[in-house]
């Protein structure tokens, strides 16, 4: 499998996952939940993006898109997680899931670069 499969597969799971998340959180915290949910499900589409791309430059640019938006799930994730509106358990494994996909990204980005 190809990197770039390993990151196609990896940030849809993870995508998959905060969508769970949104729905629960929705019930009664709905802004945070939207914003992780806008984040967490732009990794993916800028993977999407990057598996597609016509040139270098395009594929540097997608990646390091997925790269900003896996920082700002994090930070999302782990203010839902200090306001106990996500369990420590449920924040702990999806920070380690995007952790994953950070360090996935950051290798592929330096690669595209």
């Amino acid at each position: 499998m190809s990197q770039n499969s390993i990151l196609l597969e990896k940030s849809l799971h993870f995508s998959v996952r905060i969508v769970k998340l949104h729905r629960l959180l929705h019930r009664h915290e709905d802004d945070l939940s939207a914003e992780l949910l806008k984040h967490a499900a732009a990794i993916g589409s800028a993977v999407s993006c990057a598996d597609c791309a016509l040139s270098r430059r395009d594929l540097a640019e997608s990646l390091n898109e997925a790269l900003r938006e896996t920082a700002l799930t994090e930070y999302w994730l782990r203010l839902l997680t200090l306001t106990d509106d996500v369990d420590v358990r449920t924040g702990a494994s999806l920070l380690s899931d995007c952790t994953e996909l950070r360090r996935l990204l950051t290798a592929a980005a330096s690669a595209a670069n």
